[in-house]
Protein backbone atom coordinates (compact mmCIF):
# COMPACT_ATOMS: atom_id res chain seq x y z
CA UNK A 1 0.00 0.00 0.00
CA UNK A 2 1.65 3.23 -1.10
CA UNK A 3 1.35 6.34 1.03
CA UNK A 4 3.23 8.80 -1.20
CA UNK A 5 0.01 10.34 -2.46
CA UNK A 6 1.09 13.54 -4.18
CA UNK A 7 0.21 11.96 -7.55
CA UNK A 8 -3.55 12.12 -6.97
CA UNK A 9 -4.35 8.41 -6.34
CA UNK A 10 -6.99 7.88 -3.65
CA UNK A 11 -6.99 4.08 -3.14
CA UNK A 12 -7.42 3.29 0.53
CA UNK A 13 -8.32 6.87 1.50
CA UNK A 14 -11.68 7.96 2.90
CA UNK A 15 -13.77 9.29 0.04
CA UNK A 16 -15.48 12.24 1.67
CA UNK A 17 -15.48 15.48 -0.32
CA UNK A 18 -15.44 19.13 0.65
CA UNK A 19 -16.32 21.96 -1.72
CA UNK A 20 -16.33 25.72 -1.43
CA UNK A 21 -19.03 27.31 -3.60
CA UNK A 22 -18.90 31.06 -4.28
CA UNK A 23 -19.69 33.58 -6.99
CA UNK A 24 -15.99 34.54 -7.15
CA UNK A 25 -13.88 33.37 -10.10
CA UNK A 26 -10.79 31.60 -8.66
CA UNK A 27 -8.75 32.87 -11.63
CA UNK A 28 -8.89 36.34 -10.05
CA UNK A 29 -7.45 35.26 -6.68
CA UNK A 30 -3.80 35.84 -5.85
CA UNK A 31 -1.46 33.11 -4.58
CA UNK A 32 -2.68 33.66 -0.99
CA UNK A 33 -6.31 33.13 -1.98
CA UNK A 34 -7.19 36.82 -1.57
CA UNK A 35 -9.75 38.32 -3.95
CA UNK A 36 -9.93 41.86 -5.43
CA UNK A 37 -12.31 44.27 -3.71
CA UNK A 38 -14.20 45.29 -6.86
CA UNK A 39 -16.97 42.65 -6.46
CA UNK A 40 -20.25 42.91 -4.60
CA UNK A 41 -20.41 40.49 -1.70
CA UNK A 42 -23.74 40.78 0.13
CA UNK A 43 -27.28 42.15 0.15
CA UNK A 44 -26.07 45.39 1.75
CA UNK A 45 -24.30 46.19 -1.55
CA UNK A 46 -27.60 46.53 -3.44
CA UNK A 47 -27.64 49.85 -5.28
CA UNK A 48 -23.85 50.10 -5.51
CA UNK A 49 -21.75 50.04 -8.67
CA UNK A 50 -19.13 47.34 -9.11
CA UNK A 51 -16.96 45.70 -11.74
CA UNK A 52 -19.99 44.09 -13.39
CA UNK A 53 -22.31 47.10 -13.07
CA UNK A 54 -25.01 48.19 -10.64
CA UNK A 55 -26.27 45.56 -8.22
CA UNK A 56 -30.08 45.51 -8.39
CA UNK A 57 -32.40 43.57 -6.07
CA UNK A 58 -33.21 41.23 -8.96
CA UNK A 59 -29.58 40.42 -9.64
CA UNK A 60 -28.91 39.75 -5.98
CA UNK A 61 -31.96 37.47 -5.63
CA UNK A 62 -30.97 35.47 -8.72
CA UNK A 63 -27.57 34.79 -7.13
CA UNK A 64 -29.13 33.92 -3.77
CA UNK A 65 -31.53 31.53 -5.51
CA UNK A 66 -28.57 29.77 -7.12
CA UNK A 67 -26.91 29.19 -3.73
CA UNK A 68 -30.15 27.84 -2.28
CA UNK A 69 -30.67 25.50 -5.23
CA UNK A 70 -27.15 24.10 -4.82
CA UNK A 71 -27.74 23.41 -1.12
CA UNK A 72 -31.09 21.75 -1.78
CA UNK A 73 -29.53 19.49 -4.41
CA UNK A 74 -26.66 18.57 -2.06
CA UNK A 75 -29.19 17.63 0.63
CA UNK A 76 -31.07 15.47 -1.88
CA UNK A 77 -27.94 13.72 -3.17
CA UNK A 78 -26.57 13.01 0.31
CA UNK A 79 -29.85 11.45 1.42
CA UNK A 80 -29.95 13.11 4.85
CA UNK A 81 -33.28 13.55 6.62
CA UNK A 82 -32.24 16.96 7.87
CA UNK A 83 -29.47 18.95 9.54
CA UNK A 84 -28.96 20.32 13.04
CA UNK A 85 -27.89 23.93 13.53
CA UNK A 86 -24.67 23.36 15.46
CA UNK A 87 -23.62 27.02 15.58
CA UNK A 88 -25.17 30.31 14.50
CA UNK A 89 -24.45 34.03 14.84
CA UNK A 90 -27.34 36.45 15.43
CA UNK A 91 -28.92 37.52 12.14
CA UNK A 92 -29.57 41.25 11.64
CA UNK A 93 -32.67 42.40 9.71
CA UNK A 94 -32.20 42.01 5.92
CA UNK A 95 -32.42 45.05 3.58
CA UNK A 96 -35.92 46.48 3.17
CA UNK A 97 -35.57 46.41 -0.64
CA UNK A 98 -35.84 42.60 -0.66
CA UNK A 99 -38.99 40.49 -0.17
CA UNK A 100 -39.50 39.52 3.47
CA UNK A 101 -38.58 36.02 4.60
CA UNK A 102 -40.86 33.64 6.45
CA UNK A 103 -39.91 33.96 10.15
CA UNK A 104 -40.28 30.19 10.44
CA UNK A 105 -37.31 29.78 8.08
CA UNK A 106 -34.88 31.64 10.31
CA UNK A 107 -32.74 28.97 12.00
CA UNK A 108 -32.11 28.76 15.71
CA UNK A 109 -28.99 27.30 17.28
CA UNK A 110 -29.55 23.69 18.29
CA UNK A 111 -32.72 23.33 16.18
CA UNK A 112 -33.36 20.45 13.79
CA UNK A 113 -34.02 21.60 10.22
CA UNK A 114 -35.86 19.03 8.02
CA UNK A 115 -34.31 18.34 4.62
CA UNK A 116 -37.01 20.32 2.83
CA UNK A 117 -36.29 23.49 4.86
CA UNK A 118 -32.46 23.51 4.78
CA UNK A 119 -32.35 25.70 1.65
CA UNK A 120 -34.61 28.30 3.24
CA UNK A 121 -32.48 28.32 6.40
CA UNK A 122 -29.33 28.92 4.35
CA UNK A 123 -31.09 31.74 2.49
CA UNK A 124 -31.83 33.48 5.80
CA UNK A 125 -28.18 33.21 6.87
CA UNK A 126 -26.78 34.48 3.55
CA UNK A 127 -29.19 37.39 3.37
CA UNK A 128 -28.52 38.38 6.97
CA UNK A 129 -24.74 38.29 6.47
CA UNK A 130 -24.53 35.72 9.25
CA UNK A 131 -22.52 32.60 9.92
CA UNK A 132 -23.91 29.12 10.50
CA UNK A 133 -22.79 25.53 10.75
CA UNK A 134 -25.43 22.89 9.94
CA UNK A 135 -24.47 19.26 10.52
CA UNK A 136 -26.00 15.90 9.68
CA UNK A 137 -25.11 12.25 9.18
CA UNK A 138 -22.73 12.49 6.23
CA UNK A 139 -23.34 16.13 5.22
CA UNK A 140 -22.21 19.45 6.71
CA UNK A 141 -23.26 22.84 5.32
CA UNK A 142 -21.26 25.89 6.40
CA UNK A 143 -22.13 29.39 5.25
CA UNK A 144 -20.90 32.81 6.27
CA UNK A 145 -20.72 36.45 5.26
CA UNK A 146 -19.61 37.52 1.77
CA UNK A 147 -21.61 34.68 0.18
CA UNK A 148 -19.25 31.84 1.08
CA UNK A 149 -20.67 28.31 1.19
CA UNK A 150 -18.93 25.01 2.03
CA UNK A 151 -20.38 21.55 1.44
CA UNK A 152 -18.71 18.57 3.15
CA UNK A 153 -20.21 15.20 2.24
CA UNK A 154 -19.51 11.50 2.59
CA UNK A 155 -20.71 11.09 -1.00
CA UNK A 156 -19.85 12.81 -4.25
CA UNK A 157 -22.20 15.66 -5.17
CA UNK A 158 -22.16 15.74 -9.00
CA UNK A 159 -25.65 17.19 -9.31
CA UNK A 160 -25.02 20.05 -6.89
CA UNK A 161 -21.69 20.90 -8.54
CA UNK A 162 -23.20 20.83 -12.03
CA UNK A 163 -26.05 23.04 -10.88
CA UNK A 164 -23.56 25.50 -9.36
CA UNK A 165 -21.50 25.76 -12.54
CA UNK A 166 -24.61 26.18 -14.66
CA UNK A 167 -25.76 29.07 -12.47
CA UNK A 168 -22.44 30.92 -12.76
CA UNK A 169 -21.06 29.86 -9.38
CA UNK A 170 -17.57 28.45 -8.87
CA UNK A 171 -17.15 25.21 -6.88
CA UNK A 172 -13.60 24.51 -5.70
CA UNK A 173 -12.31 21.50 -3.78
CA UNK A 174 -11.45 23.08 -0.44
CA UNK A 175 -11.49 21.81 3.16
CA UNK A 176 -13.86 24.04 5.11
CA UNK A 177 -12.11 26.07 7.82
CA UNK A 178 -15.18 25.41 10.00
CA UNK A 179 -15.03 21.61 9.78
CA UNK A 180 -14.75 20.31 13.35
CA UNK A 181 -12.38 17.50 14.30
CA UNK A 182 -15.18 15.64 16.07
CA UNK A 183 -17.19 15.51 12.82
CA UNK A 184 -14.62 13.48 10.86
CA UNK A 185 -15.80 10.00 11.96
CA UNK A 186 -19.13 10.76 10.24
CA UNK A 187 -17.17 11.02 6.99
CA UNK A 188 -15.34 7.68 7.50
CA UNK A 189 -12.00 9.36 8.23
CA UNK A 190 -9.37 7.97 8.31
CA UNK A 191 -9.25 5.33 5.60
CA UNK A 192 -6.70 2.48 5.79
CA UNK A 193 -4.09 4.31 3.69
CA UNK A 194 -4.59 7.53 5.65
CA UNK A 195 -4.08 5.74 8.95
CA UNK A 196 -0.98 3.97 7.62
CA UNK A 197 0.53 7.29 6.53
CA UNK A 198 -0.37 8.95 9.83
CA UNK A 199 1.40 6.16 11.75
CA UNK A 200 4.40 6.44 9.45
CA UNK A 201 4.70 10.19 10.01
CA UNK A 202 4.16 9.88 13.77
CA UNK A 203 6.89 7.22 14.00
CA UNK A 204 9.41 9.75 12.67
CA UNK A 205 8.64 12.63 15.05
CA UNK A 206 6.70 11.34 18.08
CA UNK A 207 6.98 7.53 18.32
CA UNK A 208 5.44 7.57 21.79
CA UNK A 209 2.07 8.15 20.06
CA UNK A 210 2.15 4.87 18.12
CA UNK A 211 0.79 2.96 21.09
CA UNK A 212 -2.30 5.18 21.02
CA UNK A 213 -2.98 4.83 17.28
CA UNK A 214 -4.13 1.26 16.80
CA UNK A 215 -7.11 2.06 14.58
CA UNK A 216 -9.00 5.00 13.09
CA UNK A 217 -11.20 5.47 16.13
CA UNK A 218 -8.13 5.87 18.35
CA UNK A 219 -7.34 9.23 16.69
CA UNK A 220 -10.42 10.68 18.32
CA UNK A 221 -9.50 9.42 21.77
CA UNK A 222 -6.40 11.62 21.85
CA UNK A 223 -6.62 14.56 24.22
CA UNK A 224 -4.71 17.76 24.92
CA UNK A 225 -1.03 17.70 24.02
CA UNK A 226 -1.36 14.33 22.30
CA UNK A 227 -3.63 15.89 19.69
CA UNK A 228 -1.25 18.82 19.22
CA UNK A 229 1.61 16.36 18.71
CA UNK A 230 -0.40 14.37 16.16
CA UNK A 231 -1.14 17.53 14.19
CA UNK A 232 2.48 18.64 14.22
CA UNK A 233 3.80 15.24 13.07
CA UNK A 234 1.32 14.91 10.23
CA UNK A 235 1.42 18.51 8.99
CA UNK A 236 5.23 18.72 9.00
CA UNK A 237 5.54 15.26 7.46
CA UNK A 238 3.10 16.13 4.68
CA UNK A 239 4.94 19.39 4.07
CA UNK A 240 8.23 17.48 3.73
CA UNK A 241 6.71 15.12 1.15
CA UNK A 242 5.06 17.84 -0.86
CA UNK A 243 8.31 19.82 -0.94
CA UNK A 244 9.83 16.80 -2.68
CA UNK A 245 6.93 16.53 -5.15
CA UNK A 246 7.09 18.13 -8.62
CA UNK A 247 4.59 20.87 -7.72
CA UNK A 248 6.14 21.63 -4.33
CA UNK A 249 4.22 22.66 -1.20
CA UNK A 250 3.47 26.27 -2.06
CA UNK A 251 -0.31 25.70 -1.90
CA UNK A 252 -0.07 24.94 1.82
CA UNK A 253 0.67 28.64 2.34
CA UNK A 254 -2.61 29.62 0.70
CA UNK A 255 -5.45 30.84 2.87
CA UNK A 256 -7.88 28.92 0.69
CA UNK A 257 -7.22 25.35 2.01
CA UNK A 258 -7.21 24.10 -1.56
CA UNK A 259 -7.14 20.34 -2.24
CA UNK A 260 -5.47 18.98 -5.35
CA UNK A 261 -4.18 15.65 -4.04
CA UNK A 262 -4.66 13.33 -1.05
CA UNK A 263 -1.70 14.77 0.85
CA UNK A 264 -3.11 18.30 0.67
CA UNK A 265 -6.46 17.11 2.00
CA UNK A 266 -4.76 15.28 4.88
CA UNK A 267 -2.79 18.42 5.76
CA UNK A 268 -5.89 20.60 5.99
CA UNK A 269 -7.88 17.87 7.76
CA UNK A 270 -5.36 17.46 10.56
CA UNK A 271 -4.85 21.24 10.78
CA UNK A 272 -8.44 21.70 12.00
CA UNK A 273 -7.67 20.16 15.40
CA UNK A 274 -7.29 23.62 16.97
CA UNK A 275 -11.07 23.99 17.18
CA UNK A 276 -11.49 20.55 18.72
CA UNK A 277 -12.78 20.33 22.27
CA UNK A 278 -10.30 17.49 22.79
CA UNK A 279 -7.39 19.86 22.08
CA UNK A 280 -7.99 22.02 25.15
CA UNK A 281 -5.00 21.88 27.49
CA UNK A 282 -5.50 21.67 31.26
CA UNK A 283 -4.76 24.73 33.37
CA UNK A 284 -1.16 24.85 34.61
CA UNK A 285 -0.41 24.29 38.30
CA UNK A 286 -1.17 27.21 40.59
CA UNK A 287 2.40 27.41 41.91
CA UNK A 288 5.73 27.40 40.04
CA UNK A 289 6.84 23.86 39.27
CA UNK A 290 10.43 22.71 39.69
CA UNK A 291 13.11 23.04 38.55
CA UNK A 292 13.91 26.63 39.41
CA UNK A 293 16.41 28.67 37.40
CA UNK A 294 19.85 27.64 38.75
CA UNK A 295 21.80 30.23 40.77
CA UNK A 296 24.37 32.07 38.68
CA UNK A 297 22.51 31.27 35.46
CA UNK A 298 21.89 33.87 32.79
CA UNK A 299 18.58 35.73 33.00
CA UNK A 300 16.41 38.59 31.76
CA UNK A 301 14.49 41.13 33.83
CA UNK A 302 11.75 43.66 33.17
CA UNK A 303 12.12 47.17 34.61
CA UNK A 304 8.81 49.07 34.69
CA UNK A 305 6.71 51.47 36.77
CA UNK A 306 4.58 48.58 38.07
CA UNK A 307 4.04 44.82 37.94
CA UNK A 308 2.38 43.84 34.60
CA UNK A 309 -0.03 41.64 36.59
CA UNK A 310 -1.51 44.81 38.10
CA UNK A 311 -1.97 46.37 34.67
CA UNK A 312 -3.65 43.26 33.28
CA UNK A 313 -5.99 43.20 36.25
CA UNK A 314 -7.31 46.72 35.49
CA UNK A 315 -8.47 46.91 31.85
CA UNK A 316 -9.12 50.20 30.06
CA UNK A 317 -12.47 51.88 30.75
CA UNK A 318 -15.49 52.04 28.44
CA UNK A 319 -14.03 55.02 26.56
CA UNK A 320 -10.76 53.12 25.92
CA UNK A 321 -8.92 55.42 28.28
CA UNK A 322 -5.92 53.57 29.73
CA UNK A 323 -6.05 52.68 33.40
CA UNK A 324 -2.33 53.29 33.91
CA UNK A 325 0.19 55.85 32.64
CA UNK A 326 3.11 54.65 30.59
CA UNK A 327 4.88 57.58 28.87
CA UNK A 328 5.49 61.31 28.93
CA UNK A 329 2.44 61.75 26.68
CA UNK A 330 0.30 60.86 29.70
CA UNK A 331 1.47 63.79 31.85
CA UNK A 332 -1.51 65.80 33.08
CA UNK A 333 -4.02 62.94 32.88
CA UNK A 334 -5.56 61.07 35.79
CA UNK A 335 -5.21 57.32 36.25
CA UNK A 336 -5.98 54.68 38.87
CA UNK A 337 -3.05 55.89 40.98
CA UNK A 338 -3.90 59.59 40.60
CA UNK A 339 -2.71 62.37 38.35
CA UNK A 340 0.59 61.97 36.52
CA UNK A 341 2.50 65.16 37.25
CA UNK A 342 5.79 66.14 35.58
CA UNK A 343 7.57 65.43 38.84
CA UNK A 344 6.19 61.88 39.15
CA UNK A 345 7.06 61.15 35.54
CA UNK A 346 10.63 62.49 35.82
CA UNK A 347 11.25 60.48 38.99
CA UNK A 348 10.21 57.26 37.24
CA UNK A 349 12.19 58.10 34.10
CA UNK A 350 15.32 58.76 36.17
CA UNK A 351 14.87 55.52 38.13
CA UNK A 352 14.51 53.52 34.91
CA UNK A 353 17.52 55.14 33.23
CA UNK A 354 19.73 54.59 36.28
CA UNK A 355 18.57 50.98 36.62
CA UNK A 356 19.57 50.18 33.02
CA UNK A 357 22.94 51.91 33.49
CA UNK A 358 23.66 50.11 36.78
CA UNK A 359 22.67 46.71 35.31
CA UNK A 360 25.08 47.28 32.41
CA UNK A 361 27.88 48.31 34.77
CA UNK A 362 27.35 45.31 37.06
CA UNK A 363 27.33 43.01 34.02
CA UNK A 364 30.66 44.44 32.86
CA UNK A 365 29.33 46.06 29.68
CA UNK A 366 31.30 49.30 29.28
CA UNK A 367 29.70 50.38 26.00
CA UNK A 368 26.51 49.37 24.19
CA UNK A 369 25.89 49.29 20.44
CA UNK A 370 22.41 50.18 19.13
CA UNK A 371 21.42 47.09 17.12
CA UNK A 372 18.01 48.23 15.94
CA UNK A 373 15.58 51.14 16.29
CA UNK A 374 11.81 50.99 15.71
CA UNK A 375 10.02 54.31 15.26
CA UNK A 376 7.39 55.43 17.74
CA UNK A 377 3.78 54.57 17.01
CA UNK A 378 1.94 57.44 15.38
CA UNK A 379 -1.56 58.55 16.51
CA UNK A 380 -4.57 57.77 14.34
CA UNK A 381 -5.46 60.53 11.85
CA UNK A 382 -8.66 61.43 13.71
CA UNK A 383 -7.06 61.24 17.16
CA UNK A 384 -6.51 64.66 18.81
CA UNK A 385 -2.86 65.44 19.46
CA UNK A 386 -2.02 67.22 22.71
CA UNK A 387 0.83 69.67 22.94
CA UNK A 388 3.74 68.03 24.81
CA UNK A 389 4.34 69.13 28.38
CA UNK A 390 7.70 70.97 28.69
CA UNK A 391 10.31 68.83 30.46
CA UNK A 392 13.95 69.47 31.38
CA UNK A 393 16.40 68.28 28.69
CA UNK A 394 17.18 64.57 28.76
CA UNK A 395 20.88 65.31 28.51
CA UNK A 396 21.34 63.46 25.22
CA UNK A 397 19.55 62.68 21.99
CA UNK A 398 18.02 59.32 21.13
CA UNK A 399 20.80 57.26 19.48
CA UNK A 400 20.62 55.91 15.94
CA UNK A 401 21.09 52.34 14.74
CA UNK A 402 24.77 51.34 14.77
CA UNK A 403 25.75 54.10 17.21
CA UNK A 404 27.89 53.22 20.24
CA UNK A 405 26.69 54.52 23.62
CA UNK A 406 29.46 54.73 26.20
CA UNK A 407 28.90 53.94 29.87
CA UNK A 408 28.98 57.59 31.00
CA UNK A 409 26.36 58.49 28.37
CA UNK A 410 23.98 55.58 28.96
CA UNK A 411 21.68 57.10 31.63
CA UNK A 412 21.05 60.24 29.57
CA UNK A 413 20.61 58.16 26.41
CA UNK A 414 17.97 55.96 28.09
CA UNK A 415 16.07 59.10 29.13
CA UNK A 416 16.11 60.26 25.50
CA UNK A 417 15.04 56.84 24.21
CA UNK A 418 12.07 56.70 26.60
CA UNK A 419 10.91 60.19 25.57
CA UNK A 420 11.37 59.37 21.88
CA UNK A 421 8.64 56.71 22.14
CA UNK A 422 10.41 54.26 19.83
CA UNK A 423 11.92 50.88 20.65
CA UNK A 424 15.70 50.53 20.96
CA UNK A 425 17.73 47.33 21.13
CA UNK A 426 21.28 47.65 22.51
CA UNK A 427 23.93 44.98 22.98
CA UNK A 428 27.25 44.97 24.77
CA UNK A 429 30.11 42.87 26.07
CA UNK A 430 29.53 39.53 27.85
CA UNK A 431 26.17 39.12 26.12
CA UNK A 432 24.52 42.09 27.84
CA UNK A 433 21.24 43.10 26.16
CA UNK A 434 18.98 46.10 26.83
CA UNK A 435 15.64 46.66 25.11
CA UNK A 436 14.27 50.11 25.90
CA UNK A 437 11.16 51.98 24.82
CA UNK A 438 7.52 51.80 23.84
CA UNK A 439 6.93 53.72 27.04
CA UNK A 440 8.59 53.46 30.44
CA UNK A 441 9.68 49.88 29.93
CA UNK A 442 13.08 48.21 29.63
CA UNK A 443 14.37 44.66 29.54
CA UNK A 444 17.92 43.83 30.55
CA UNK A 445 19.52 40.41 30.01
CA UNK A 446 22.97 39.28 31.12
CA UNK A 447 24.97 36.16 31.96
CA UNK A 448 24.58 36.53 35.72
CA UNK A 449 21.98 38.19 37.90
CA UNK A 450 22.74 41.93 38.53
CA UNK A 451 21.52 41.61 42.11
CA UNK A 452 22.70 45.01 43.40
CA UNK A 453 21.29 46.95 40.44
CA UNK A 454 17.91 45.17 40.67
CA UNK A 455 17.75 45.82 44.42
CA UNK A 456 18.40 49.54 43.87
CA UNK A 457 15.74 49.65 41.15
CA UNK A 458 13.14 48.25 43.54
CA UNK A 459 14.24 50.71 46.24
CA UNK A 460 13.51 53.53 43.76
CA UNK A 461 9.94 52.21 43.28
CA UNK A 462 10.37 50.23 40.05
CA UNK A 463 9.12 46.76 39.36
CA UNK A 464 12.06 44.45 38.56
CA UNK A 465 11.07 40.87 37.80
CA UNK A 466 12.10 37.96 35.54
CA UNK A 467 10.74 38.48 32.02
CA UNK A 468 11.97 37.89 28.47
CA UNK A 469 11.71 40.26 25.51
CA UNK A 470 11.41 38.86 22.00
CA UNK A 471 14.95 37.55 21.85
CA UNK A 472 17.09 36.57 18.86
CA UNK A 473 19.16 33.41 18.43
CA UNK A 474 22.48 35.26 18.34
CA UNK A 475 21.53 37.08 21.57
CA UNK A 476 20.72 33.78 23.28
CA UNK A 477 24.03 32.35 22.16
CA UNK A 478 25.91 35.36 23.55
CA UNK A 479 24.11 34.95 26.88
CA UNK A 480 25.28 31.33 27.17
CA UNK A 481 22.00 29.64 26.24
CA UNK A 482 21.49 26.81 26.80
CA UNK A 483 23.18 26.24 30.13
CA UNK A 484 23.68 22.59 31.23
CA UNK A 485 20.30 22.37 32.99
CA UNK A 486 18.51 23.76 29.93
CA UNK A 487 20.34 21.41 27.58
CA UNK A 488 19.31 18.45 29.73
CA UNK A 489 15.66 19.53 29.55
CA UNK A 490 15.91 20.05 25.79
CA UNK A 491 17.35 16.58 25.21
CA UNK A 492 14.65 15.07 27.40
CA UNK A 493 11.98 16.72 25.25
CA UNK A 494 13.66 15.54 22.05
CA UNK A 495 13.87 11.97 23.33
CA UNK A 496 10.07 11.96 23.66
CA UNK A 497 9.03 13.86 20.53
CA UNK A 498 11.94 14.15 18.10
CA UNK A 499 14.47 11.39 18.85
CA UNK A 500 16.03 11.80 15.42
CA UNK A 501 17.53 15.11 16.66
CA UNK A 502 19.37 13.57 19.63
CA UNK A 503 22.40 12.78 17.49
CA UNK A 504 22.51 16.40 16.29
CA UNK A 505 21.82 18.17 19.61
CA UNK A 506 24.79 17.08 21.73
CA UNK A 507 25.99 20.37 23.20
CA UNK A 508 24.97 24.04 23.40
CA UNK A 509 26.64 25.01 20.11
CA UNK A 510 24.84 22.26 18.18
CA UNK A 511 21.47 23.99 18.65
CA UNK A 512 22.67 26.79 16.40
CA UNK A 513 23.59 24.41 13.58
CA UNK A 514 20.09 22.93 13.11
CA UNK A 515 18.45 23.32 9.72
CA UNK A 516 14.92 24.68 9.27
CA UNK A 517 13.20 21.31 9.78
CA UNK A 518 15.27 20.72 12.91
CA UNK A 519 14.34 24.15 14.29
CA UNK A 520 10.64 23.43 13.73
CA UNK A 521 10.82 20.14 15.62
CA UNK A 522 13.01 21.64 18.34
CA UNK A 523 10.56 24.46 19.08
CA UNK A 524 7.54 22.13 19.05
CA UNK A 525 9.19 19.45 21.19
CA UNK A 526 10.46 21.83 23.86
CA UNK A 527 7.31 23.91 24.13
CA UNK A 528 5.16 20.80 24.45
CA UNK A 529 7.50 19.31 27.03
CA UNK A 530 7.64 22.48 29.10
CA UNK A 531 3.86 22.72 29.23
CA UNK A 532 3.72 19.13 30.44
CA UNK A 533 6.03 20.21 33.27
CA UNK A 534 3.51 22.89 34.23
CA UNK A 535 4.97 25.94 32.48
CA UNK A 536 2.43 28.72 32.02
CA UNK A 537 3.34 30.62 28.82
CA UNK A 538 0.57 33.17 29.31
CA UNK A 539 1.98 35.12 32.24
CA UNK A 540 1.71 38.91 31.77
CA UNK A 541 4.72 40.61 30.25
CA UNK A 542 6.29 37.29 29.11
CA UNK A 543 7.30 36.68 32.71
CA UNK A 544 8.79 33.41 33.91
CA UNK A 545 8.89 31.85 37.37
CA UNK A 546 11.02 28.79 36.75
CA UNK A 547 13.38 27.14 34.29
CA UNK A 548 10.65 25.48 32.15
CA UNK A 549 8.87 28.82 31.62
CA UNK A 550 12.09 30.59 30.68
CA UNK A 551 12.97 27.79 28.27
CA UNK A 552 9.47 27.89 26.73
CA UNK A 553 10.02 31.54 25.77
CA UNK A 554 13.60 30.99 24.57
CA UNK A 555 12.80 28.43 21.89
CA UNK A 556 10.56 31.00 20.19
CA UNK A 557 13.81 32.28 18.68
CA UNK A 558 14.19 28.99 16.78
CA UNK A 559 10.90 29.38 14.91
CA UNK A 560 11.85 29.62 11.21
CA UNK A 561 9.57 32.63 10.81
CA UNK A 562 11.60 34.57 13.39
CA UNK A 563 14.94 32.81 13.10
CA UNK A 564 18.04 34.98 12.78
CA UNK A 565 20.93 33.84 10.61
CA UNK A 566 23.99 33.44 12.80
CA UNK A 567 27.51 32.33 12.05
Amino acid sequence: MTTDRWDGRWEGWSRWVSWRVTRYDPARRDWRGAYPSDEWTCSDDIGGTFRDGVLTPGRYLACEDAYVAVVEEAVRESGVAGLRVASLTPLPPPPACLPPLDPADEPEEGAWVPAGRVGAAVRAVLRGEGWARLEGKGLDVHCCENLYLWLTSRRDLPGALSLARGAGLFPEEVVSPFLRWERLPDFDFPGPAELALIRELVAKRAPYLLGFLGDGASLFRLRGQGLYDLSHCVCEGVRDRLEAAPSGAWRLRSAGRLVGCPLERLFWTIAIYEDAEAAFLPDPPACPPPPACPPGSWGSWLLAPRDPVIEWGAPDDEDDKPAWWSSCDDIGNTFLDGELTPGRYLACEEALARAVGECAAEAGADALTVRSVSAALQPYPDEPVRAPVPLPPAGARAPEEGEVVKADQLVAAVRAMVRDGGYFRLGGERGFLACVGNGLWAHVACRSRPARALSRARARGLFAGPSLPGIHRSELRDLGFPDPEELALIRGCLARRAPRLLEEVTDAASLYRLDEAGCIDLEWSVRAGMQELGADPGLPGDAYRCLPERLWHCVWAFNPQTVEIVG
